[in-house]
């Protein structure tokens, strides 16, 4: 897979996996990351990435529950099957819900089976 550097608008470590994320705040990229967090920002860096030292949309993130008042029901609904998937170890499931909550304006980043949500943010 390839991603164009002008579509690139942050890179960081969650946890042991490198996520690129796009203008829209959209996940491009989740891979693990066998290096050291230290050799990986530096490579990065290097190569002229916008290395991050972490999620710089981490603090929109609220833990989903069923029915969440803040969400219209179309997402709701997509969390719901979504949680299902998960539960259920279906990992294609999985990122096709996750595509249908980003065509919503969603994003989702999960916890083992929980799900945690935030909006898409245009930078």
């Amino acid at each position: 897979e390839t991603i164009d550097r002008a579509d690139v608008a942050d890179v960081f470590l969650d946890r042991d996996t490198i996520v690129v994320l796009d203008h829209r705040s959209l996940p491009l990229a989740r891979d693990p990351n066998p290096a050291s967090r230290e050799r990986t920002a530096a490579a990065f860096r290097a190569h002229g990435y916008p290395w991050r030292d972490g999620d710089p949309f981490a603090e929109l993130y609220r833990r989903w529950q069923p029915d969440t008042p803040d969400l219209p029901a179309p997402v709701n609904a997509v969390l719901a099957a979504r949680e299902v998937a998960l539960r259920k170890k279906a990992r294609k499931e999985v990122r096709g819900l996750s595509q249908a909550l980003h065509n919503l304006g969603y994003v989702a980043r999960d916890e083992g089976s929980r799900q945690f949500w935030r909006p898409l943010v245009t930078s």
